[in-house]
């Protein structure tokens, strides 16, 4: 076999694996049964996750994981559905190897990526502290009312093993109260995500 020859097999060998690290890195969801979900949250919804993958970026208006370490690996969750009329969708990225933190962005912009409910919304407010975490109000796009919630999980070295967020939509007459809010942040929960 040539030096040529075996210059070429190698450098496609490199190529191949390449590819398939990179493949490793983009999440891809399935639907999976709730009994499977990270996510707490109410019964008659529908749920879905990613694989575990490794790497992640951390950039303005995501919630990423980035890998400190070798070995870094982290994994989304969702569980999405209307329950008593209410529009619900729950988002949680998790830390699943020490190699890897969850560090989480601003509230309103993790809702409009994040949230099926956020995109084209608008009236945003301020983001506000509550015990357990912090929420906001915005409109959908439908000119429906909503509230978004966020809990970050244990600390870790350099982030959090977890994110969650939620948000809940209620009909264009319906005023969602601060009562809605605490009930919705208590709904919301993940205590076996993380590594």
């Amino acid at each position: 076999m040539s030096v040529a020859f075996k210059a070429v097999a190698i450098l496609c060998g490199l190529v191949g694996l390449a590819s398939s690290a990179l493949g490793q890195e983009t999440p891809k969801w399935s639907d999976i049964d709730c009994a499977q979900s990270k996510i707490e949250g109410p019964t008659g919804l529908r749920c879905r996750a990613t694989q575990e993958y490794s790497g992640g970026t951390f950039s303005e208006g995501k919630v990423a994981s980035k890998a400190l370490g070798a070995g870094g690996t982290s994994r989304n969750w969702s569980k999405f559905g209307t329950v008593n009329g209410m529009k619900l969708f729950y988002f949680l990225k998790e830390a699943t190897s020490s190699g890897s933190n969850i560090f989480p962005e601003g509230l309103e912009p993790s809702v409009k990526e994040f949230s099926p409910q956020g995109r084209g919304s608008t009236g945003f407010s301020s983001t506000m502290p509550i015990a357990g975490g912090d929420f906001l109000r915005f409109t959908d796009q439908g000119g429906e009312n909503c509230i978004a919630v966020r809990k970050l999980g244990p600390s870790t070295r350099s982030g959090n093993k977890w994110y969650l967020l939620a948000t809940e939509c209620a009909r264009k007459e319906k005023t969602l109260s601060d009562a809605d809010v605490a009930s919705l942040l208590a709904s919301a929960d993940a205590p076996k995500a993380g590594y």
